[in-house]
């Protein structure tokens, strides 16, 4: 698994979630009804925009679930294709969860999504701290609150 000082596994892109039909059923209702408030007090641009972000949330849920590889090495940290080199991140931090499931936090620079939450496997969790620790500084990070309501919604 370590070679050259490079640590490689993979992992789901997001957690397996059974959704029913009550849940896209669930979803519309609330779309359409914004949908039809937003138009009867008469702001249909905002409407549209409801019904299409509906829409496309409905869309992108139903996806499949890709197994995406990451790295961790002395160059910087691999997730799917894209590597981000060392000096682009600002923190990291290795968190566990109740469920015993881990996860690499990194803070970046970007300002959509600041960090970013690595599933690694438990077993590598000190090679993995061992590495990163050596380019970027410990920080004490945690999961963003909007990456815990998006799961308990089912996202």
């Amino acid at each position: 698994m370590a070679e050259n000082n490079t640590i490689e596994w993979e992992a789901y892109e997001f957690r397996p979630t059974e959704r029913s039909a009550d849940w896209f059923w669930a979803i519309a209702i609330v779309f359409v009804s914004l949908f039809v408030a937003t138009a009867w007090i008469g702001n249909y641009l905002f409407a549209m925009v409801i019904l299409l972000s509906g829409g496309i949330l409905m869309l992108l849920s139903n996806r499949d679930n890709r197994i995406i590889p990451f790295a961790v090495s002395s160059r910087g940290v691999r997730i799917d294709d894209t590597l981000h080199h060392y000096p682009a991140l600002n923190g990291y931090n290795i968190v566990e969860e109740e469920n015993g499931e881990m996860f690499l936090l990194l803070e970046t620079r970007q300002y959509i999504s600041p960090i970013l939450a690595v599933p690694i496997p438990p077993e590598d969790s000190d090679s993995i701290e061992a590495i990163v620790s050596k380019k970027v500084e410990h920080k004490d990070l945690e999961e963003p609150p909007a990456h815990r309501v998006l799961e308990f919604f089912g996202f």
